[in-house]
């Protein structure tokens, strides 16, 4: 999927933002997928819960 200006424009300003505050880029990132992933770790729970449940009902 193809970034519009706006998207690359906001992601410049971004890492400008960051490297101003000694920030790398890709850490901060990486750091905010974490979050992301653990603040809807239930949501994953929840999956793997259904999945098992389906899994039982087969068998």
């Amino acid at each position: 999927m193809a970034k519009s200006k706006v998207d690359l424009k906001s992601k410049e300003l971004a890492q400008a933002i960051l490297q101003c505050s000694g920030i790398d880029y890709e850490d901060w990132l990486n750091e905010k997928h974490k979050e992301l992933i653990l603040n809807n770790s239930n949501v994953l729970v929840e999956a793997l819960a259904l999945k098992n449940e389906m899994e039982n009902e087969s068998n």
